[in-house]
């Protein structure tokens, strides 16, 4: 259904008679269409700030995504429906790898991500990725409206000739690129049940350890490589919180290097941490001040602790809106006033990119932590570093229950698994909502595992998929829009009567 989706924007595109209707029709269509793949996020809260964001976004979304729409009208008017028809994919597809660059950013409505539960397209994006997939879906799209709107019969069959084509292009290219295993792991994913509106304090971490020591002990019969627990497992802001400065002091750090070295394996789990810094001022825009004068910033990371009592850090590198981050902190610190208590926190969280993998025996694992999975610039980063497996890390965890968001983003993973060609281990809340996508293919059906402790065995990868080693490429993209709207701008008519007055 998403291949076609758009032919109705397409026609409100191409049947309004100036930029105002244009506008109104095509943003009517785009919010329409938004409300039903957006409709989860009403039910995920209560509170009178989140839910005004919310409904703001509802119309914010389908605005942004009319500006494409309108720079193509405007090239239609100017030159014409041929160009302007070609132009369409590349204006959208800027669109949405700016989306990749922002504060502001939505990644989750990316079209690229819609073949996400589709075999047959997934074996097209170990070559063209993400970003592939939505430049398709947006010239389908605008092949079948062609279809519909030309009365050239040679258009018409050039056009149902080029769609034939796309549609059967996963059956003419090869199964995948083939990658090599070089060995396997075990790992052990634990996936509780728990109250999402609980205050986190020293009791409940110490009964979260608890509840994951008796966990593993009763399969202790399964030798396990690797721990996983979901995002933010670990966290307490009120009466003791980890601190990145030296974690070593926390009990709970101290209780998971015990458990990590009785059962010789290694231990991967989201945390909350804060960072201290010694100084008089505030060192970052994110920095709050304790009652004993300290600044401090809070992180959302992934911590591994191996047996030998070696720790390893990766904070998240790009933060949920509102909720983690108020956007454009840097530039309106006020805009501090927005930001949702959700994670319990007092304020935004502070973050770092550039981070490197984990590496733990034969292991070279890529940490995610929740939706940064769905900014592939991330991935690609540490996979660039020679990573061999991917492993994320999600919450989700709103209401209690699996809702469609986290269904949505869970089947998202899926997207990962095929275009870098790793094996993507999914470690959340909530049982049954932790997977294991195999290069794409879901081995763990979410309404199969109701246990609360699963252990599955996962080839280290090595090798790079053409999309891996090629993705930036499509940064060529923006550049080709450049070029378009500048052609848009020129009157070539004009410049020939210059040419022939100078002659």
């Amino acid at each position: 259904m998403l291949l076609f989706a758009f032919v109705p924007v397409i026609m409100a595109f191409y049947y309004s008679p100036n930029i105002k209707n244009a506008l109104l029709n095509i943003f009517v269509c785009l919010f329409l269409f938004h409300s039903i793949s957006m409709s989860w996020f009403s039910s995920i809260t209560d509170q009178p700030l989140a839910n005004a964001l919310i409904y703001f976004a509802y119309l914010l979304i389908p605005f942004g995504q009319t500006l494409p729409w309108l720079l193509s009208y405007w090239v239609m008017r100017k030159k014409g429906i041929g160009i302007a028809f070609f132009a369409l994919p590349f204006f959208c597809l800027s669109y949405e790898i700016f989306h990749y660059h922002w504060d502001l950013s939505y990644t989750w409505m990316h079209l690229g991500l819609g073949f996400s539960e589709s075999p047959y397209f997934l074996k097209l994006y170990p070559y063209m990725g993400q970003e592939g997939g939505s430049f398709f879906i947006y010239l389908s799209n605008l092949l079948l409206a062609t279809i519909f709107l030309t009365q050239s019969g040679k258009k018409r069959i050039m056009a149902s000739g080029i769609l034939i084509l796309l549609l059967v292009l996963p059956l003419l290219i090869p199964k995948g690129q083939s990658q090599k295993s070089t060995d396997s792991i075990k790992i052990g994913v634990y996936q509780p049940s728990t109250d999402p509106k609980q205050i986190y304090t020293n009791e409940t971490i110490d009964s979260n350890f608890n509840l994951l020591k008796t966990a593993v002990e009763e399969r202790l019969d399964e030798k396990i490589d690797l721990l996983a627990c979901p995002e933010g497992y670990f966290r307490n802001f009120h009466d003791n919180p980890i601190i990145f400065n030296n974690p070593f002091k926390h009990n709970i750090v101290q209780k998971l290097m015990q458990l990590s070295q009785e059962h010789d394996f290694g231990i991967i789990t989201g945390v909350i941490v804060i960072q201290l810094y010694y100084v008089n001022d505030p060192p970052t825009v994110s920095a709050l001040k304790k009652k004993d004068g300290l600044y401090y910033d809070t992180y959302n990371a992934a911590m591994l602790i191996e047996p030998n009592g070696n720790i390893q850090w990766r904070p998240k590198s790009r933060l949920v809106a509102f909720t983690e981050r108020v956007p454009f902190l840097e530039i309106f610190k006020f805009l501090e006033v927005l930001h949702l208590d959700f994670t319990q926190s007092a304020g935004s969280y502070n973050y770092k990119k550039n981070s490197l993998p984990f590496t733990y025996k034969n292991m070279v694992i890529a940490p995610l932590i929740c939706y940064e999975s769905l900014y592939p610039g991330v991935t690609n980063g540490l996979l660039q570093r020679k990573s061999n497996i991917v492993m994320e890390f999600s919450n989700e965890n709103w209401s209690g229950t699996t809702n469609k968001g986290q269904q949505q983003h869970e089947s998202y993973a899926s997207v990962n698994a095929a275009q870098f060609g790793k094996n993507y281990v999914r470690s959340t809340f909530n049982k049954g909502s932790s997977v294991f996508f195999e290069n794409g293919i879901d081995k763990y059906q979410r309404d199969t595992v109701e246990d609360d402790f699963i252990v599955l065995e996962a080839d280290l990868i090595e090798g790079k998929t053409f999309y891996t080693n090629y993705r930036n490429n499509w940064n060529y993209v923006f550049f080709i829009t450049i070029v378009l709207i500048f052609i848009s701008l020129i009157d070539w008519k004009a410049s020939k009567r210059k040419l022939v007055l100078l002659k």
